[in-house]
């Protein structure tokens, strides 16, 4: 259901951008729509939020259920600063390493986890020049 509620938050936003810009530019044979920039890296991030989720609600964790939200989140990080794609590029490692530990204790390997895909979210959120961040 959460999944849902952000598919609806990225096609209203989707709708949004396309009505004040002219997104919807014709690239070439078989007349397709170019996407601009900063809708992709929102779609990107809302993807990345989406398969977070499954980290956050998921009563057994495994530890590769974390990679592909690091994985997709860095790449609207790198359409940011330089230093948050580093930033999130050195918690993506650490994340990475601590989801291999021995122990999935809630505790000890669940709230830090999902804590590291929270910062790393925040890290990766787009923002708009002149306003505050979205997310």
């Amino acid at each position: 259901m959460l999944a849902c509620l952000c598919a609806l938050a990225i096609r209203r936003r989707w709708q949004a951008q396309a009505g004040n810009t002219a997104n919807a530019e014709i690239s070439g044979p078989g007349d397709v729509a170019a996407w601009s920039t900063a809708l992709l890296t929102d779609v990107l991030w809302w993807v990345a939020v989406t398969l977070a989720l499954r980290s956050f609600f998921e009563p057994v964790m495994v530890s590769y259920y974390p990679w592909p939200p690091m994985a997709v989140a860095l790449i609207p990080a790198a359409t940011l600063s330089w230093p948050r794609l580093v930033a999130a590029s050195v918690l993506a490692g650490g994340l990475t390493a601590a989801a291999q530990g021995p122990s999935h204790t809630v505790w000890i390997w669940w709230v830090p986890i999902v804590a590291g895909l929270v910062v790393l979210l925040a890290l990766a959120c787009p923002s708009v020049p002149g306003r505050r961040p979205r997310c």
